[in-house]
């Protein structure tokens, strides 16, 4: 049996969402877009193609073990700028060229390419970015648009497929889509585990709550459908757990040896 409150647990992370809001998406958000923009603002910014496509490439497609360490999002919109894509001709931007300039963007930083990963996702949402802006849509409307009239599961696998982005930053973007867009409760239940990233923190959680998810021969969806439903069994938001956890563990307690007890003094203090 775990001796972690399971309830006191997930309310308490969830709380920390509004960190995760206040201190690393606005922030990046308002960098990104050059204006300082509410959440409605900022949605209504990725209506537009150009800074969708930026926002996706800056903060998203390299939100992975040392990637954004790296600086490859940076290097990814000196990529775009360097390729010749531009706002109002974006449908005609070419996928090779933004992966060639991003490629000479490395070398020029002395840093690795990488292009084992870092290949398809450029090349893959830029693909994406170009074919939804030849039918008037951001990235982000036609993915806002996928959730509402076909469920997350069909915009999960755009992202997976189309656009070439991993299961944890597939699901990292639609978490913040869906709340951005206010669709959290929209989403049928058995399709909530699509907007749960699971990330070494999130992953941490589950196997001090839940004994036989102390294992990492899980599969990261298996692992999000559980959250999901322990977050519908005690009325909380995936949305708010699944941030407030990220946050909870990277940005405050940072080091895998104090995360139990880190995480049970909050729990149990109801901080």
């Amino acid at each position: 049996m775990s001796t972690f409150p399971v309830r006191a647990t997930l309310l308490t992370l969830a709380r920390r969402s509004r960190l995760y809001e206040q201190e690393i998406f606005l922030p990046h958000m308002r960098a990104v877009l050059g204006r300082s923009r509410d959440l409605p603002g900022i949605l209504q910014s990725l209506s537009n193609p150009f800074d969708s496509l930026r926002v996706a490439l800056s903060y998203y497609a390299f939100a992975r073990a040392g990637a954004e360490q790296a600086g490859y999002g940076d290097i990814a919109l000196r990529a775009l700028d360097r390729a010749g894509v531009r706002p109002s001709r974006l449908e005609r931007a070419r996928p090779a060229a933004v992966w060639s300039a991003f490629e000479k963007a490395c070398r020029e930083k002395g840093l690795g390419v990488n292009a084992k990963v870092n290949r398809y996702c450029v090349m893959g949402l830029t693909r994406l970015a170009t074919e939804t802006a030849r039918k008037s849509l951001s990235i982000s409307q036609h993915l806002i648009s996928q959730v509402t009239k076909k469920g997350t599961e069909a915009a999960y696998i755009t992202l997976r497929v189309d656009a070439q982005l991993g299961r944890k930053v597939s699901a990292f973007y639609l978490r913040d889509l869906v709340w951005l867009a206010d669709l959290e409760e929209q989403i049928p239940l058995m399709d909530r585990m699509f907007i749960q990233p699971v990330d070494i923190w999130v992953r941490r959680l589950a196997r001090l709550l839940w004994p036989k998810y102390n294992t990492d021969r899980l599969d990261d969806l298996l692992v999000a459908r559980k959250l999901s439903s322990e977050c519908h069994r005690y009325q909380v938001s995936d949305v708010a757990l699944n941030q407030g956890a990220w946050y909870f563990g990277s940005q405050q307690v940072g080091v895998a040896s104090r995360f139990r007890a880190d995480l049970l003094k909050a729990a149990k203090s109801g901080v």
